[in-house]
């Protein structure tokens, strides 16, 4: 791999922005290099359950899901597991959230 020091990975904020495999020499001696590949996921997602939680770790782009629906299952898991936490952080009315 021949690099210029200049030479680097694009890299971004979301998914999808690796879209070929590259490598970049970071130490010399000893030789030590960085392998950036694309993220690897099943072409079709069967658990909906499954498709929002990796909406939520910002897994798939956005545009695939409305944020607002990202969102509310967020909440929504949350409540579920009793996990009341963002009321007090985001200095929400006391009023518990429903189930």
């Amino acid at each position: 791999m021949n690099h210029s020091k200049k030479a680097g990975a694009k890299v971004g904020g979301v998914p999808c922005v690796t879209k070929s495999i590259s490598g970049f020499r970071i130490i010399t001696d000893p030789p030590t290099y960085i392998t950036d590949t694309p993220g690897i996921i099943v072409p079709r997602i069967e658990d909906p359950i499954d498709g929002m939680k990796f909406c939520a770790c910002n897994i798939i782009r956005d545009g695939i899901v409305e944020l607002e629906i990202v969102c509310d299952f967020i909440l929504f898991y949350l409540n579920k597991q009793r996990v009341y936490t963002y009321v007090k952080r985001y200095d929400l009315p006391d009023k518990l959230p429903c189930d």
